[in-house]
């Protein structure tokens, strides 16, 4: 099964694979500044894309930029599901912090992989 098609056989339980680590990971480091996170993955690369309603600071920043590591050393070269079945090969993986204010709409935002966490705007 070519990574394409592994990726849209599976897109549940990557989802909920790479949630269950990434909310690991930001327990005691995410900020109210956090707007959404989606996934993207083409041709072996796994993009965390991260929004935020504002700059962060460089503390938050340092933060946030672990985020890949954590994955990696979770699911990296192979992402497992539940069963120790492959659900995902991961060659890589990209941190993209953006910050886009709170009154311009980002749910169509939503990349291949769909949204791990989308903050409810007011």
């Amino acid at each position: 099964m070519n990574d394409n098609e592994m990726l849209y056989k599976n897109i549940t339980d990557i989802s909920y694979e790479i949630m269950i680590y990434i909310t690991e990971y930001l327990m005691g480091v995410a900020t109210r500044k956090m707007r959404g996170i989606t996934l993207n993955h083409n041709e072996g690369f796994l993009d965390i894309n991260v929004y935020f309603d504002s700059v962060l600071t460089e503390e938050e920043e340092d933060e946030m930029l672990h985020i890949d590591t954590y994955l990696l050393s979770k699911g990296y070269p192979k992402l497992y599901n539940r069963k120790g079945e492959v659900i995902l090969n991961i060659d890589n993986v990209g941190l993209i912090l953006i910050s886009i204010p709170s009154d311009i709409d980002i749910s169509d935002k939503k990349d291949n992989l769909g949204w791990i966490y989308l903050r409810k705007e007011y």
